[in-house]
């Protein structure tokens, strides 16, 4: 499951648009990482099932606030807008076109798990 997430940061990373693969990486994760938030701040719910999948005992059955389409697009338009600020705080170079990508990987993460099984 996450390296299919990763490997949009890497298909995102090009000499052209100059973005650190770091932060790629953050962006394809930023989802999972809200959530992950959420979760401990008790907003977003998930409970442990012994043998629930083969691959996870997670059941994260309440997650609207990270996972959903709205806010996926929104929390992908954020990403794109607070790119600026962060580029010019690390001293990186900034162009729109790669905050146009940071906001796409972040909205990968939605598209990529809505072919995954629960």
């Amino acid at each position: 499951m996450f390296v299919g997430h990763y490997s949009v940061a890497f298909a995102c990373r090009t000499e052209r648009n100059k973005i650190p693969l770091w932060v790629l990486f953050v962006a394809v994760q930023f989802l999972d990482y809200i959530w992950a938030t959420l979760v401990l701040l008790g907003i977003e719910k998930l409970r442990v099932i012994k043998g629930f999948t083969a691959g996870s005992m997670l059941d994260s059955y309440f997650h609207p606030y990270s996972h959903s389409l709205v806010t996926a697009i929104l929390w992908s338009v954020v990403a794109a807008i607070g790119y600026g600020p962060v580029c010019k705080w690390l001293g990186y170079a900034y162009s729109k076109s790669a905050a146009f990508i940071i906001g796409l990987a972040v909205f990968s993460h939605w598209i990529l798990d809505l072919g995954t099984p629960a």
